[in-house]
């Protein structure tokens, strides 16, 4: 980019002539003067005072500042409607946002976000402080204010300088050989053309995602026209104010000024009020000088003073700076009904006008006693210094930022390419900064080009390079890490390839998991103009590792096509799948639809795969979708909204009904109503339920959630310190007449390190973890309140490759990860030394798996990336198929491939059917559902084939077992009944009333539970955090549960209620007095108790039973029991009353030997696998034990010893399917070594490894079992 000398403060052609000759040569002399840092500063103010944006007055003032990098614009760079963001690919902005490098401070304020639709209406606010000085003029929105569609194209000598409404510039220079273009040195900031018109020139901006802004002679934005053809229409007065906006959708704003007199006097006459399709906002301008202020009154006369919105709240702008009365000092929001207003934020500045601090709220001020001094130890008011951050430009080149903490972050930069560049960040940062420990390399355009992640000691870890063609797209992406602080060699992670000139590309190239190949990524565009820009075809191929080292990588791909009309709007996607041969469309294949409104061009219906039919029946006058209907054929659910101003939901229902044919079922419709609060900012602060069930939300003074309320009235409460960190959390109980008083249910607290790493967790109860972190950032140890220490190891690219648990102690146990190309574990080893193989394909799919446990298993998949079959290594092949509507239809076997078959009606499973696997022509279960229009169960049939029935098509009356449930629920979606299918029925009961002298609603909790009527369960005591803390059975007997404050039960209670008990339970209350052989029991006595005792770990170390009693002077025993673990948390020792039971384990966790009093038992496991092979126990002689091995493959000395006796056997197969178990009986004398003892009992498996029969020692069967599809056990023959 050619350096100017200077540049032109002044707006182009007839405003420059009005201006006085001396006073432009003087204004040259000062600029020539001054550091380009500065200049804005010393701008002279305009001859005549404040004046109207309407009136006919210089304007020499609008246009470019200085000639050096533009101090204003938006720190994070992200683009806007009229705006192309800045491009330095980096947030340089701190606190809420002040720019680290200019000391600029930033501010967005979207009063309306974008309402629907391409290029949608919006009214959103940028202020830069660097425009905001006394000499610059002001836009239609008050100093140092522009509205989001307030971009300017200057003519300037040879160039053409765009300052867009965020405060970002681009500049442009005329091309010599071709007078009608121009040129810059950044491609990504686009092209402009110059179009000769009758009346001068106009311009048109071309961004390099096909947006164009076309700006008329006077550099005025006339239009914003969409890359799919849509625009943005902007009118403007004779005079080129801006006086409406028109969006696609036609939707409009409307700006109103003051009437030239109101404007008299000086007065500003910026935009009054702006009408739009949600409301009307207002705004007003001026307000009276900072006290200290020597600046005239006129001064002030521009600022924003404040803004209502169409619901009465709204925002006021300070300006307290004494120095700068025209410098945004803080922002406070002030509602309808609570005028008195509420502080956001509040911002300093620095003698030079730069930002030096940002503070939510007020800046941090030191309690004080009574006495007026600072208390000890020392704290801030409550409320004051959230989020301060504090800036120092002392030193050229370098900012020094301290957070709230007091923690630094120091900022390198410099001007590179003309721009102002973030070189480095290192420290602590804060929470509203950008990402520190990096350091950025940039091209000689500015354009970044290097990322680095720094260490906490500065020491270079991993860089990222992008390489850029010529016109600034990234081709190519690699990555290097360092190894002694040299550079490593690169991974390349990306390559692009773009076609002709588009600004996106064509094909993306990425490693294959398969050395050697490619992951690419074939993109087609479509051919039109307004669909140039828009994907028509994706095809991703990639390969699939080989199984073994004979076969070749396989190909896979996979595509996808769209479809687009004439404005751009995406009106089909097809694919992966294949099509039905025959009119295949969204009830057939893969395929979604879109329709759209021709009007506004908006959607209005959308039908996915399987029919399904999405359709926005109303939108309000912003056109938001306020009433939407879904339906799949039988069941339509319509979801009505009433938004407020800003778009929010303040009521969501949904009505629900089956469907007739032609018509909705109105009789059994539903409904379900939500409803939402918010605060004057626009935050939740409530959330209310079907069933009355309120969540609240209490928020801070800086908007930050500080306690959740449920509706049970139990709280969730977090503390967070000035950097919005967790200091502490609690959950407490709700409070009753009962109990008056909140409990403490859990609280924890955490402590962090200098770089806001957490680093320790605690409770009342002690520690609970204590983290430590490597240089490059990763948790690299934990240790819980025992000392017990995992460590963990991260590879370059900080993805775990080791965890070692015990570490440093006799029981470590270290497991590995190797990774593939694409950061997923494909080889895993566990402590034993066991290792599982694992291999991906290129699109992130398991293929196969060999694991000594459990053999190897093949996976394939579909298109749609369902699996459809599971291949073990005896070429059993589990097969799967989905629909096009992603749906599991069948399930099976080669020989029998639907063995279960899902039915649907619409989205809803409606029916399961399972076919015997040696018949598929018998049916063994079929399960039929019921539900409602909102989804919900209300009857389930389960019918079972008699095991020896005779085989039968499908839909024949076969004879078996006929099982009917149904449920009911309330207008809440909670069950109230279950109907058994012995017709006996459970009834349950909510406390939707609040007790007596409750403080809080009882959040409809579980009060009671009824069989047939009679009361099982009553005076149910839970809340939701809390858990079940007592109940009282029918028959009398209350329980009562005790929790300590970490969740875990320390004490279980059993006793007589002081109420009468249930008449309709008196048999079983009879049998409660009758086992204690007395007279009745007296009203509260305990008839049991248990308490549970655990370590700092949370582990159960002791537990103490007693059974009650009525007899005199006799107390019954505690029964106790002691346990002990290793440092792995494995139980070790099991003492139940001074008889102990002691285990050990090896390191992949496996119990190896477990030993009591009276005898010790082995277990012994397949060499290189967890295969449990034998259980072995005292008393075996050598020739059992080297039977053991020679029939298990275990090696004799692992097998078993001189005084083992073999217990049982197992046998499986090459996949890890156990196929026997053998219970062995006593051992008789025998010489033959390779001989077992006769099996007393033998258990044959089926692949699912579950138990389907029991022969005896003479092989005779015992027992057969059958399950249903599910594997549930169903019958026992």
């Amino acid at each position: 980019m050619p350096a100017l000398p200077f540049c032109h403060a002044f707006r182009p052609r007839l405003p420059l002539l009005r201006f006085p000759f001396l006073v432009y040569v003087a204004y040259l002399v000062v600029m020539l003067s001054l550091r380009p840092a500065t200049a804005a500063a010393a701008v002279p103010v305009s001859n005549t005072g404040e004046c109207g944006v309407t009136m006919s007055c210089p304007t020499a003032l609008a246009g470019p500042a200085s000639c050096g990098p533009p101090a204003g614009g938006a720190t994070c760079g992200a683009p806007a409607i009229a705006s192309i963001g800045n491009q330095g690919g980096v947030n340089v902005g701190a606190g809420n946002p002040i720019n680290v490098i200019s000391g600029n401070k930033y501010q967005r304020e979207d009063d309306l976000p974008a309402l629907p639709g391409v290029l949608g209406l919006e009214i959103v606010r940028h202020y830069n402080s660097a425009y905001s000085t006394v000499g610059t003029t002001p836009g239609i929105l008050g100093r140092g204010w522009k509205l989001s569609y307030e971009t300017d194209l200057y003519v300037i000598g040879t160039t053409l300088q765009i300052m867009q409404a965020d405060g970002t510039r681009v500049i442009f220079s005329r091309d010599a050989n071709n007078p009608s273009l121009c040129s810059t040195a950044n491609p990504a900031n686009g092209r402009m053309q110059i179009l000769k018109r009758t009346r001068g020139e106009d311009y048109a901006w071309t961004w390099p995602d096909g947006r164009v802004l076309n700006f008329d002679s006077n550099g005025k934005l006339l239009q914003i026209v969409a890359p799919t053809g849509e625009f943005v229409s902007l009118q403007r007065d004779a005079a080129g104010v801006l006086m409406q906006v028109t969006d696609p959708q036609g939707r409009q704003l409307r700006l109103r000024y003051p009437e030239r007199a109101a404007t008299g006097g000086g007065r500003f006459g910026g935009v009054a009020s702006i009408a739009s399709p949600v409301g009307t906002f207002t705004y007003r301008y001026g307000n009276v000088l900072p006290n200290g202020s020597t600046a005239p009154a006129a001064t002030v006369g521009a600022n924003l003073a404040g803004v209502r919105y169409p619901d009465d709240s709204g925002r006021i702008y300070h300006h307290d700076d004494a120095r700068r009365p025209t410098f945004l000092t803080g922002i406070s929001v002030v509602g309808a009904a609570t005028p008195a207003p509420q502080r956001l934020a509040t911002y300093l500045y620095d003698i030079d006008g730069r930002a030096v601090l940002s503070v939510r709220g007020t800046p941090a001020r030191l309690a004080t006693g009574a006495d007026g001094k600072p208390v000890k130890p020392a704290r801030l008011v409550e409320g004051t210094g959230i989020g301060q951050v504090v800036l120092d430009f002392a030193t050229p080149g370098q900012t020094r930022l301290t957070n709230s903490l007091g923690q630094i972050t120091v900022y390198r930069h410099a001007i590179v390419g003309g721009e102002f560049r973030l070189l480095e960040a290192r420290g602590a940062g804060c929470f509203q900064c950008g990402v520190v420990n990096m350091r950025y390399g940039y091209d000689r355009l500015g354009r970044l080009v290097d990322a680095t992640q720094l260490a906490t000691d500065g020491e270079a870890l991993a860089t990222q390079h992008t390489e850029l063609d010529l016109l600034g797209r990234a081709v190519r992406i690699t990555r290097h890490t360092y190894s002694r602080g040299q550079a490593t060699v690169p991974t390349m992670l990306a390559r692009y390839v773009y076609a002709d000139n588009l600004p996106v590309p064509g094909m993306i190239a990425r490693p294959s998991v398969v050395p050697g190949k490619e992951l690419i990524t074939h993109i087609t565009y479509g051919t039109q103009a307004n669909d140039r820009l828009l994907p028509a075809e994706i095809t991703d191929t990639g390969y699939a590792p080989p199984v073994d080292d004979r076969a070749d990588a396989e190909p896979i791909s996979r595509t996808v096509r769209y479809r687009h009309d004439l404005h751009g709007h995406r009106i089909e996607v097809d694919g992966p799948l294949p099509n039905a041969p025959d009119k295949p469309g969204p009830d057939n294949s893969d395929i979604t639809r879109n329709e759209y409104d021709p009007t506004h061009g908006l959607l209005t219906r959308a039908v996915a795969p399987g029919g399904g039919v999405t359709e926005i029946l109303e939108r309000d006058a912003a056109l938001r979708p306020v009433r939407i209907r879904t339906s799949d054929g039988s069941v339509s659910q319509t979801t009505v909204l009433t938004r407020n101003w800003r778009g929010q939901p303040t009521q969501v229902s949904v009505v629900a009904g089956f469907l007739r044919p032609g018509r909705l079922d109105l009789e059994r419709q539903q409904v379900r109503t939500l409803t939402y609060g918010y605060d004057i900012r626009g935050a939740l602060t409530t959330i209310t339920l079907p069933g009355n069930r309120i969540n609240r939300f209490v928020r801070d003074g800086a908007g930050r959630i500080t306690q959740r309320i449920l509706p049970d009235g139990s709280r969730i409460a977090i503390d967070l310190d000035t950097e919005d960190r967790a200091r502490a959390t609690s959950a407490t109980s709700a409070t009753s007449a009962t109990s008056p008083d909140a409990v403490v249910l859990r609280s924890a607290t955490y402590r962090y390190d200098a770089r806001n790493r957490i680093t320790d967790i605690a409770d009342p109860l002690g520690s609970i973890e204590h983290f430590d972190y490597s240089n490059t950032g990763q948790i690299a140890a934990l240790t819980n309140a025992l000392g017990t220490t995992t460590r963990l190891t991260h590879d370059d690219n900080g993805l775990l490759v080791a965890q070692t648990r015990a570490d440093n102690t006799p029981d470590a146990a270290r497991m590995t990860l190797t990774r593939d190309s694409h950061g997923t574990p494909t080889v895993i080893t566990d402590p034993n030394g066991v290792t599982t193989r694992r291999q991906y394909d290129d699109f992130g799919r398991k293929v196969a798996e060999a694991s000594p446990d459990r053999g190897v298993t093949l996976y394939r998949y579909d298109l749609a990336g369902h699996v459809v079959a599971r291949i073990d290594e005896t070429r059993i092949t589990v097969r799967y198929r989905y629909d096009h509507a992603d749906r599991l239809v069948t399930m099976g076997l080669d020989r029998s491939p639907a063995l279960v078959a899902h039915a649907y009606e619409g989205t809803r499973l409606t029916a399961t059917t399972t076919v015997a696997e040696d018949d598929p022509t018998r049916v063994i279960e079929r399960v039929r559902y019921q539900t409602d229009a909102l989804g919900q169960i209300t009857a389930e049939t389960r019918w079972m084939a008699r095991v020896d029935a005779a085989p039968a098509d499908r839909d024949a009356a076969l004879p078996g077992l006929s099982m009917t449930t149904t449920y009911r629920y309330d207008d809440a979606g909670r069950p109230t009944s279950v109907t058994l299918p012995d017709r006996h029925h459970i009834t349950y009961r909510y406390r939707d009333r609040p007790d007596a002298g409750a403080a809080t609603s009882t959040g409809g909790a579980l009060r009671e539970i009824l069989f047939d009527d009679q009361i099982v369960v009553t005076d149910i005591r839970q809340s939701i955090l809390g858990g079940l803390t007592g109940y009282t059975t029918g028959s009398g007997i209350g329980q009562q549960i005790e929790f300590d404050q970490r969740g875990q039960i320390v004490a279980l209670r059993a006793l007589t209620e002081a109420r009468r008990p249930n008449l309709e339970a008196a048999g079983s209350w009879s049998q409660v007095q009758a086992w204690f052989k007395r007279r009745p029991i007296a009203n509260g006595t305990i008839i049991y108790s248990q308490a549970n005792h655990y370590d700092a770990a949370g582990r159960l170390t002791e537990l103490r039973r007693q059974t009650g009693t009525t007899a005199p002077r006799w107390t019954p025993p505690i029964l106790a029991e002691h346990f002990d673990y290793d440092r792995l948390d494995r139980l070790t020792t099991s003492d139940a009353d001074g008889v102990p039971t002691r285990m050990r384990y090896d390191k992949g966790g496996n119990r190896i030997t477990e030993t009591t009093t009276q005898t010790a038992r082995r277990y012994h496991y397949a060499a290189g696998a967890n295969r449990l092979i034998a259980l072995t126990q005292s008393g075996t002689p050598e020739a059992t034990r080297s039977t053991v091995a020679h029939r298990t493959g275990a090696s004799p000395a692992s097998a078993s010893d001189d005084s083992q006796q073999l217990q049982s056997a197992w046998f499986y197969h090459s996949t890890g399917v156990p196929l026997a178990r053998w219970n062995v009986g006593p051992i008789s004398e025998r010489t033959d070594a390779q001989s077992l003892p006769d099996p007393s009992r033998r258990i044959v498996y089926n692949s699912a490894r579950r138990p389907i029969a029991v022969h005896d020692g003479a092989n005779r069967l015992l027992a057969r079992y059958f399950y249903n599809g599910q594997g549930e056990r169903v019958a026992k023959s």
